[in-house]
Formats: C-alpha cells, sequence, structure tokens
C-alpha cells in the first residue's frame, strides 16, 4: 500500500518495539497462555521480520498523518463507539445503570 502512494520507507523512524516494550510484550502473552522462543535467534527472526514491514508502515502512517499505535497499551481504554448511547443500548458500554438517565441521547 505504501507503494501505491509512492512513499519510500522510512528507515530512521523510532523503534516501536524496543527491548522493554518486547519483555512487557512477552510477558503479557506468557499470562494467557502463548509460548515462544526467547533466544537471541528468536529475537533475531523477530526483528528481520520487523525490518520488512515496519519502514513501509512508518512511511504511510506519514503521508496518512495518523499516529502508530504501540505494540501493547500501557493502560486499557474504552473505545469510543462504547460510550455512545448504542453501546449502553446493545450492552457493550462499560457504564452503570445510573448512567443511563444522563444520556442525552435518550427519549
Amino acid at each position: 500500500l505504501a507503494q501505491v502512494f509512492y512513499r519510500k520507507p522510512l528507515r530512521d523512524a523510532p523503534d516501536r518495539l524496543p527491548a522493554a516494550e518486547l519483555q512487557r510484550l512477552r510477558a503479557s502473552l506468557k499470562q494467557i497462555g502463548f509460548h515462544f522462543q526467547d533466544t537471541p535467534a528468536a529475537e533475531k527472526k523477530l526483528a528481520d521480520l520487523r525490518e520488512m514491514y515496519e519502514p513501509y508502515l512508518q512511511a504511510l502512517a506519514a503521508h496518512l498523518y495518523v499516529e502508530l499505535p504501540p505494540w501493547i497499551l500501557a493502560k486499557e481504554i474504552v473505545d469510543n463507539w462504547r460510550t455512545s448511547a448504542w453501546g449502553r443500548i446493545s450492552g457493550l458500554a462499560a457504564t452503570r445503570q445510573s448512567d443511563a438517565s444522563a444520556d442525552d441521547h435518550s427519549d
């Protein structure tokens, strides 16, 4: 897709997955039962795979004026669509029942 927009890969962009974040990601995945090799060869393979697409991703993000998300969020967030009246109607909102009366979208 970056090539469709004639974007050259950005090879000097900051690393989105530094060592500390990689360790956080691995710990998070381990909690849900995902097992992987923790060896220098595995880290090199991951770095090689990321090198094939990250520069293009960075270029495309810059072209489209979007900020790339981190690999793992610092904290859980609630999507905007889950805070709407539709979210409460469908049971997707993380709100209390008492909040429904304060909704300006209700009848």
